[in-house]
């Protein structure tokens, strides 16, 4: 099985990074939710809270990979 242990993300808990109408608490469930599913989906990876750097690893394209996928299934942390 491929690891991410070299990989991290920083999750928001800024509410109007979901949505305008999101408030601090559903905000926080969010952003907990949403590292649960990068963690399942990217076994290893160091998952941090706030505004700093997105995505970092050694390798751009699977840093992109990962951009990708949280793009594409944040939602899901709704």
């Amino acid at each position: 099985m491929k690891t991410y242990k070299r990989y991290s993300v920083d999750i928001s808990y800024e509410p109007s990074y979901y949505r305008a109408d999101v408030t601090d608490a559903e905000a926080v469930r969010i952003a907990s939710a949403l590292a649960e599913l990068v963690e399942a989906e990217f076994p290893g990876i160091k998952v941090f809270y706030g505004p700093g750097r997105p995505v970092c690893g050694p390798e751009e394209s699977v840093c992109a990979e990962i951009r990708e996928w949280i793009h594409d299934n944040w939602i899901s942390a709704l």
